[in-house]
């Protein structure tokens, strides 16, 4: 997959770009608040449909102003298709090819992406619900089932546990849940299915790129924990016996989940351990460690995308290069020439051009976008994109 051409108008700090890209690499350079997130961020909402950044769309429009377009011109296996989403006061609405496309699950996935921020390092010691967030990210964007299925269990959940909330006795309680569990079941089967699949084809993408960026001197493991404390077989058999066992959970914990006013077994406690050299890597890694391994898994997230997909996605990195030292920028620099397009943030461009120097270089100044040729002009020279 590849943006041939990025068309913003009045988003966040940027008036108006017309910008347009080639195969490869991609470097947007500049000072911290110029912008260079928000190129990121435009071609991310061009993916999900939703912004990484902020909950309510009306963040992405440029302060003053009533209308923010983003449109994008991509190229897949399908031919090229022009992606679009306009903001108009607080209706917002996407096109596709030039058609209306009234739900977000279907707008999903036309683009895919594998995303990197700043705060993916929190898949390194924060709370499990970044892991799953990880999982839902990119399972989401390939298999548009597991998004129904995803939605679909969270809206049984939110009523399951509004009823343990109640003010029933625990014997009616225990009765009415009889009619949630199969329903929860029915779609809690084909996340961890989906999930459990997705951490055995991420794991040696994962460890060999950690293994790269660490010089061969750390090994490290991944394991898929599911929060309905199922292993081996049952994860491994087919989607009906999955449901099976997983119902058995739900009807072995329902006394519990009376008891303490919750479910407490299901997809939504699923987890991601890591660990380093044997010891969990919450606590032992270094920032410098914890971000290699976030780097590791968003670049084996591509891979297994192209494996499945038979198409690389295009990488988003936000400020990929800090906290790494010259060693592992180099070693992560190589790994990503492996991958199809990518796009990266970097403040300072300095010694950028002789370690990628067919990149496409633009510098980024209070959000104005220019070109810059590689090894060439300094900050400030080349062409100011059209628009």
């Amino acid at each position: 997959m590849i943006v041939r051409r990025l068309i913003l108008r009045q988003f966040r700090n940027i008036r108006s770009a017309d910008l347009a890209f080639g195969p490869g690499t991609v470097i947007f350079y500049g000072e911290n608040g110029a912008g260079k997130t928000n190129l990121i961020e435009a071609i991310a909402l061009l993916a999900l449909g939703k912004s990484f950044r902020a909950a309510r769309d009306a963040a992405w429009r440029m302060w003053g102003t009533r209308e923010t377009l983003l449109r994008a011109e991509v190229e897949t296996a399908r031919g090229r298709e022009t992606l679009e989403l306009r903001l108009v006061g607080e209706e917002k609405t996407a096109r596709a090819g030039g058609l209306p496309v009234p739900r977000l699950a279907d707008f999903v996935g036309r683009l895919g992406i594998v995303l990197f921020v700043p705060d993916d390092v929190e898949l390194v010691g924060g709370p499990p619900a970044v892991r799953r967030r990880f999982f839902d990210l990119e399972l989401s964007q390939r298999w548009p089932r597991y998004l129904y299925h995803l939605s679909r269990y969270h809206k049984i959940l939110l009523q399951r546990n509004r009823l343990l909330k109640s003010d029933g006795d625990p014997a009616t309680l225990g009765r009415l849940l009889e009619a949630y569990d199969p329903l929860l079941a029915e779609s809690a089967a084909p996340i961890v299915r989906a999930r459990a699949r997705f951490v055995d084809h991420l794991r040696p993408y994962a460890e060999a790129a950690y293994r790269a960026l660490a010089g061969g001197r750390e090994a490290l493991r991944l394991e898929y924990v599911s929060g309905s404390g199922l292993a081996g077989a049952p994860l491994a058999g087919d989607e009906a016996a999955l449901r099976t066992a997983l119902l058995k959970r739900f009807e072995a914990g329902r006394a519990t989940d009376v008891r303490r006013r919750q479910t407490l077994t299901g997809p939504h406690r699923d987890d991601l351990t890591i660990a380093l050299d044997g010891h969990p890597a919450e606590g032992h890694a270094s920032q410098g460690q914890r971000r290699s391994i976030a780097l590791a898994l968003k670049l084996a997230a591509a891979r297994v995308a192209e494996a499945w997909t038979g198409e690389a996605p295009v990488v988003l990195l936000d400020d990929v290069l800090s906290e790494l030292d010259e060693r592992r920028q180099r070693a992560f620099l190589s790994l990503l020439g492996e991958q199809g397009q990518a796009f990266l943030t970097v403040a300072d461009r300095r010694g950028l051009e002789a370690l990628r120097p067919r990149a496409q270089l633009f510098s980024v100044t209070a959000g104005a976008v220019r070109t810059a040729p590689p090894g060439g002009a300094a900050d400030g020279d080349g062409q100011e994109e059209r628009g």
